[in-house]
């Protein structure tokens, strides 16, 4: 993997450390003249330093660190206890880190890898790596800058295997392993039995990490629109009327929906009382809601879950970072529900987002500008100049529809409208009683790994009611053995012969996964025939559209977002 990449796909995960930091830094760099010109310094020294030293440097590239002993280096940095804990000690860490690379580059190439360390601890609490990055490159000794990418390459390869160390939590008794697929015959991330599992047991349980109601059902106020259920006759209901009117079925609901309730139809943020949106912010929220409510008809059905999903995990998202901020301030923190995504310690929906398998969605029209003016309402201002562009816009509508599980109680809802678009144009969720039977979509953290077999050793459940998610064993399963589920109705029916419901459930994979499933059933049921496995998504990180929207702010392109009660 080249560097150029490497920077890119390392952004978030350098930058949630870094995002208590950000707001401030960046208020600092606008409001406060002095720190303006102790950068100013700093980075004349470190200009001086490199033009002084220039013609003393060996000649690019021939410095190298092996690979033990940056891994070592690198370890012995990550252990390290004096790391800032808020934005005071953060600016003071970040000034020190440069003086310390600085000094240390200029004492000669025995000294490059402190001096790299030093810069990359610089590097972990700037708020924005990659422009910072782009400053070393200019700046840094060359041999000391590859270093430091080196350092980035490694911290990558740690990250990763880190997260599947802690992820998913031992209760769940699952593991994440990188194997090959019994219904494709490629390697990739799937779900095994991290302990022998019986027949009929609940392997696990999880609530997602957001929902979205059917179109037809979604503002009827019949259905929860946090946990899906429906609310009986009578029940005292928990309402919120933004732009998009919500009802809850408790107020546990209410509060794990909340903050992306008010950060997309109301108040940017959860903790405080919901103020009278700008003219302009309400009408960014009716034409996204407009949107939603007639772009199934036109485009086939699904879209706007996608959508909403979509533009719901970006709200949780900012809710996060906003929260992590506020922390570090000493603010008080919203309270948070109990029934909430699963998640170890330390992690976020950002970090769940960004290594979900996918294939690309191309949007429809109306779609990526209903977007854009709704990301706008996440507090960048009515002049932002979020670009329609943004990046990464296809890859997060593909990681929604791509993993989505379909909610059905019992045998599935019965009285939805026939959809009207042709089969190529609906979007399909993940749901083994067909997604006309389902009652909304919702993402899950764990539940996204499962692989699809058409002889499934476990299935998706929903027996409370809910969206809280129950996965049964269909048949005992050993320790490491994979773990397969049905993305597709996989039951013969009655009016059609086994190779009619192959053609159906194989048809419905193509369109909805771009799978041709290989499992034994799929192969059996072939007889003669050479059945060839094809699975076209793909696990590589994608850049979060919120997150580019951040980076324009916080790189001075677009104004920072007014938060209430702070700095």
């Amino acid at each position: 993997m080249d560097r150029t990449k490497t920077v890119t796909l390392t952004v978030g995960a350098l930058a949630l450390g870094a995002v208590a930091y950000a707001v401030y830094f960046d208020y600092k760099r606008r409001n406060d003249a002095s720190f303006r010109r102790k950068l100013r310094k700093e980075k004349k020294r470190v200009d001086k330093a490199v033009a002084e030293h220039k013609a003393s440097q060996p000649a690019p590239g021939t410095v190298s660190v092996d690979k033990a002993t940056l891994k070592e280096a690198l370890q012995m940095l990550r252990q390290e206890t004096d790391k800032p804990t808020n934005p005071q000690e953060m600016e003071k860490y970040f000034m020190k880190a440069i003086g310390q690379g600085e000094a240390l580059a200029a004492q000669g190439p025995e000294y490059y890898l402190e001096a790299a360390l030093s810069f990359y601890r610089g590097l972990n609490v700037y708020p924005t790596p990659v422009e910072l990055i782009n400053i070393y490159q200019k700046t840094v000794p060359e041999p000391v800058f590859n270093i430091v990418m080196d350092l980035i390459n490694l911290d990558v390869e740690f990250i990763n295997q880190d997260f599947y160390t802690h992820f998913p939590p031992k209760s769940s008794n699952v593991s994440i392993e990188e194997k090959t697929a019994a219904s494709t015959h490629s390697k990739r991330r799937l779900i095994t039995a991290s302990k022998p599992i019986r027949k009929g047991d609940v392997i696990f349980t999880e609530f997602p990490i957001v929902t979205s109601l059917d179109a037809d059902i979604r503002t009827t106020g019949i259905y929860c629109s946090q946990c899906l259920r429906k609310i009986p006759p009578g029940f005292k209901k928990v309402e919120q009327q933004y732009v998009l009117p919500s009802v809850f079925c408790s107020q546990t609901c209410a509060t794990t929906y909340e903050p992306s309730t008010k950060i997309l139809f109301g108040d940017l943020l959860a903790t405080q009382p919901v103020p009278i949106p700008t003219e302009s912010h309400v009408t960014a929220q009716k034409n996204f809601v407009n949107f939603l409510e007639t772009v199934d008809a036109k485009e086939g059905e699904g879209k706007s879950n996608r959508t909403l999903l979509s533009a719901k995990y970006l709200a949780r998202q900012l809710d996060e970072q906003i929260s992590t901020y506020m922390a570090a301030m000493g603010q008080p923190l919203p309270k948070k529900s109990v029934e909430d995504y699963t998640r170890s310690e330390g992690q976020g929906v950002m970090d769940h987002l960004e290594k979900m398998r996918y294939y690309n969605r191309d949007p429809v029209p109306g779609e990526q500008e209903s977007f854009v003016s709704i990301i706008k309402t996440f507090g960048f201002g009515e002049n932002s100049e979020v670009s329609s562009e943004l990046t990464g816009f296809s890859t997060i509508l593909g990681k929604m529809a791509y993993n989505a599980i379909g909610v059905y109680f019992d045998q599935g809802r019965m009285d939805k409208p026939a959809p009207t678009g042709r089969p190529e144009q609906l979007e399909r969720t993940r749901i083994p009683v067909g997604t006309a039977l389902q009652v909304g979509s919702a993402v899950y953290s764990v539940s996204s790994y499962f692989t699809h077999s058409c002889s499934p050793n476990a299935k998706m459940t929903f027996p409370k009611n809910t969206a809280q998610i129950h996965i049964v064993a269909l048949e005992d399963i050993e320790q490491g053995d994979e773990i397969t589920v049905a993305y597709v109705d996989i039951e013969q029916h009655s009016n059609e012969s086994a190779t009619e419901c192959r053609q159906r459930r194989r048809a419905e994979l193509a369109r909805g996964w771009k799978l041709a499933c290989a499992c034994p059933r799929c192969v059996e049921e072939a007889g003669d025939k050479e059945t060839i496995p094809k699975d076209e998504s793909i696990s590589e990180v994608g850049t979060s559209p919120v997150q580019a929207a951040l980076q324009a702010v916080l790189s001075g392109a677009v104004p920072p977002p007014t938060i209430p009660g702070l700095p």
